[in-house]
């Protein structure tokens, strides 16, 4: 007998969706639009989203908002993020990197990314600390420091 087929995606298939829809934007914008893969990939993902929310309020009987929603919260975003998104947008980035002209820089890189990070650790973090402690919301300036840093 056959078992009746749910109705529900595994992570895996959502996931292969996702490659095979963005392999498919990339190549329309490659050929047609010619954007700049990042921006091409946002813009067609930004209107693919218009489209499903016009979709949802238009077609009646679908219920994509409800979908989604579920779907998200099956979703642990800290480890698809960490386990598996990052991994590929490193990896993607470094594909792009001139290591001789990355050394070659390394004393300037080094220098703006370490007054980078303290000018946002210091402006960042005590503009949060300040105005947090304005609202009666203090936080410890430390707390704040860090989300400087991360920001």
């Amino acid at each position: 007998m056959h078992e009746t087929a749910s109705a529900s995606l595994s992570a895996f298939d959502m996931a292969a969706i996702l490659v095979v829809a963005s392999a498919l934007l990339g190549w329309f914008n490659h050929h047609f639009l010619k954007l700049p893969h990042v921006i091409g990939l946002t813009v067609m993902g930004a209107l693919g989203a218009i489209g499903l929310m016009v979709a949802n309020t238009v077609i009646p009987g679908i219920t994509l908002d409800d979908t989604v929603a579920r779907r998200l919260q099956q979703l642990n975003c800290t480890d698809t993020r960490l386990q598996c998104m990052l991994s590929f947008l490193l990896f993607a980035g470094s594909l792009n990197t001139d290591a001789a002209k990355l050394f070659e820089k390394r004393w300037t890189i080094l220098t703006l990314a370490t007054l980078g990070t303290l000018v946002s650790t210091a402006f960042i973090g005590g503009t949060i600390h300040a105005v947090l402690a304005a609202l009666g919301l203090g936080i410890p300036l430390a707390a704040a420091l860090v989300f400087g840093s991360l920001v």
